[in-house]
């Protein structure tokens, strides 16, 4: 059975091989039958069968495996063994297999092999970022600190991959690590502004480690107001976190009181730990908000308002809107206070409050109706591109998550009609101003 099984993968691998190189040869203009196919011997089988064990060795972390193909072939351990020229070292790194990759760089390999990369320039720590692995980032960084620098084709460093691809539910262990293994004057230069470096700084963001992003913009301030390649801004990253601010909580305020209580007298759990960290994840997102706005205070009036309403692209206060961020939006306002009159092209010409009501974002509406102070009904009965007044859009469903936010029909259909309501009162009001002026 067995020698049928080799007899299958030699016809399998060499019949596969020769009508590759037959295509390439007519693709050369080769194929007028003055070539011939390489002749194929059974030490060309061995080999490509010991490559294929290797692999599956090192998909499926098996270390026993692996140590008996690296005995017969000591070549095997940096040998390429997939159409992505990956070395054992980075199936393994790929898959997230941890305990198999450190034991191949802690007793198996050399420091010059970790160098080696696949196909895209990525080398094995590239890989484990993606895996959020710490405890191979570790034994990799102990036998060659150099692999933290080097970057892929693009010009990406294993700190980017972390940062960028990172799961939620993996932690940031992985993150922090490289952060602080990473010489940050290796990746950035001042002087030219990288693109690279601020898709790093929003990447970094993006994941959630707004401590780390802080700690960045303050070395590099210039790096505050910086975008990345798809025009998304560190506020605009924000502002699609509501979970990184108060208001976006899922955590009862008194559960929340109560933690931190327990946490004040030295009582410890699980439970509280995760409650001080969310309120750490808080603090840290308010500091890097009011820190942004710091340093757009140094700005002129238009480098501010094309910062908060790109052209073509979303505003900051609008997604955050959206978003239910009461914190961002109430920090913008009190430092720009102007924004509240300016509307979006790419929002069809809505003002601030129009996307308050269109997404029911109560909090948002009272916190701008107060800010207008007596031009409150003049201001509520501003019109978007279509027209639509706020009492139109009170008028319109509300999105599935904000009606679904109210248990039962009943329930939303009375917050629908207080909605209509409130935006019918503030035309009565207009109204009633106007008669008077009269």
């Amino acid at each position: 059975m067995n020698e049928w099984i080799n007899q299958f993968l030699f016809l399998f691998f060499f019949r596969g091989e020769t009508k590759i190189e037959e295509r390439r040869a007519g693709e050369d203009g080769l194929d007028d039958g003055n070539y011939s196919t390489p002749t194929r011997t059974p030490e060309d089988f061995v080999k490509n069968m010991r490559r294929l064990n290797i692999y599956r060795a090192a998909v499926e972390g098996n270390w026993e495996e692996a140590v008996k193909i690296f005995e017969a072939d000591p070549d095997a351990k940096t040998m390429r063994v997939n159409g992505m020229r990956m070395t054992p070292l980075l199936v393994a790194a790929n898959c997230g297999k941890s305990e198999f990759v450190v034991k191949l760089v802690e007793k198996v390999l050399e420091p010059d092999d970790l160098d080696m990369i696949d196909q895209l320039g990525r080398n094995a720590l590239h890989h484990v970022a993606l895996a959020c692995d710490v405890r191979a980032a570790e034994a990799m960084v102990r036998k060659n600190r150099d692999l933290v620098e080097r970057p892929e084709v693009y010009g990406y460093t294993p700190l980017f991959y972390a940062a960028r691809w990172r799961l939620q539910s993996k932690g940031r262990a992985v993150l922090d690590y490289l952060y602080s293994q990473t010489p940050w004057a290796a990746i950035e230069d001042p002087e030219t502004q990288s693109e690279k470096t601020r898709n790093l700084v929003v990447a970094i963001t993006t994941s959630g480690a707004h401590d780390i992003a802080l700690d960045v913009i303050k070395k590099y301030e210039y790096l505050a107001l910086a975008s990345n390649w798809e025009r998304y801004s560190i506020l605009h990253s924000l502002a699609l976190q509501p979970s990184a601010f108060l208001s976006g909580s899922k955590i009862p305020p008194w559960k929340r009181r109560f933690c931190k209580w327990l946490n004040s007298v030295k009582i410890t759990s699980k439970e509280i730990k995760m409650v001080m960290e969310e309120e750490k994840k808080h603090k840290d997102a308010m500091k890097l908000v009011e820190f942004i706005c710091e340093r757009l205070k140094t700005k002129s009036d238009a480098q501010i308002m094309d910062y908060f309403i790109p052209q073509n692209f979303p505003a900051v206060l609008n997604v955050a809107t959206r978003s239910g961020i009461v914190e961002l939006v109430e920090t913008c306002l009190k430092n720009f206070p102007d924004l509240i009159w300016y509307s979006s092209d790419y929002d069809k010409k809505k003002l601030l409050i129009h996307v308050a009501v269109k997404h029911r974002q109560e909090k948002i509406f009272n916190c701008i109706t107060t800010l207008t102070g007596q031009n409150a009904g003049a201001y509520a009965n501003t019109v978007d591109e279509h027209y639509n007044n706020i009492l139109h859009l009170a008028a319109l469903l509300a999105p599935i998550p904000r009606l679904h936010s109210v248990p039962g029909p009943a329930f939303q259909m009375q917050r629908e009609l207080q909605w209509f309501q409130h935006g019918r009162n503030d035309e009565k009001q207009k109204c009633m101003r106007c008669m008077r002026d009269c």
